[in-house]
């Protein structure tokens, strides 16, 4: 079994993509509050750091990505807006959350409390002013819609375009201790050959462990399955890898019943 050492790198080259991402998406939702694809890069970037950090035992990385993975869900639900104070209280966590992921293993010597502090107050003064006081229109009602099936998953038109749909079935060795951090590299590796259309169990699942030793993801590609399983079997602590072509008629019915 690889020691520990090899579990820290791999979480501070992950830790160090999930926070660029939350960057970026802070950067863009200044000049675009509204914009549901980047509100959902936020939570999904705070969501497997907070995730990743709890495997590792780093508790106040994970507290504080649990908060602001709440407030981005109560935005991806319309209970509530990002203005200018909330962004600011989303730079300052991402600035903590850097230096604590410096050296993840004295996240402790951080006081985060009044941070956190600020951060639920807002989501909860905001929610609970919107659900007084707010019915949802077709419009919002839509735009939920929107937010859940921005989950990794092709369009029918990705799907027509001479593509084919892959059922992929992958094995973790029985030693892996960060099965979350190892299924994470394998749809990012999966998602630059292809798109995924959907996985078993959920990838909330997934990145939550909810699963023993294997996971299965759909993928629709345009490259050959060779590639796809060369490129996962390339990831350590993978025990094996079978692809089969999916019965691609009901690809699409199967998406939309899982992600509603």
């Amino acid at each position: 079994m690889d020691d520990m050492s090899e579990y820290k790198e791999m979480y501070a080259v992950e830790a160090a993509e999930h926070l660029q991402s939350m960057n970026e998406a802070l950067l863009n939702l200044e000049k675009d509050p509204e914009n549901s694809e980047t509100i959902n890069v936020m939570f999904r970037a705070a969501h497997t750091l907070k995730g990743m950090s709890a495997t590792m035992g780093y508790t106040n990385i994970k507290e504080l990505t649990h908060e602001m993975e709440n407030l981005m869900d109560s935005v991806r639900k319309n209970e509530m807006k990002l203005d200018s104070a909330a962004i600011d209280i989303l730079f300052e966590g991402l600035d903590t959350l850097e230096k604590m992921a410096e050296t993840p293993e004295n996240c402790s010597q951080f006081d985060i409390s009044a941070l956190i502090g600020k951060i639920s107050l807002l989501s909860k003064r905001e929610t609970g002013a919107e659900a007084t006081g707010q019915v949802k229109t077709p419009d919002t009602e839509a735009a939920d819609v929107t937010h859940d099936s921005s989950k990794p998953y092709t369009s029918q038109e990705k799907v027509e375009d001479g593509c084919t749909i892959l059922d992929i079935t992958v094995t973790l060795h029985e030693s892996c201790v960060l099965k979350s951090a190892r299924s994470t590299v394998v749809m990012r590796n999966l998602s630059e050959l292809g798109e995924i259309i959907e996985t078993h169990p959920s990838i909330k699942e997934i990145e939550d462990e909810k699963f023993d030793r294997e996971f299965k993801i759909v993928v629709s590609t345009k490259e050959e399955a060779a590639k796809l399983e060369k490129s996962i079997m390339g990831i350590s602590e993978i025990a094996k890898v079978e692809i089969k072509t999916h019965e691609g008629t009901q690809a699409k019915a199967k998406v939309e019943e899982n992600y509603e």
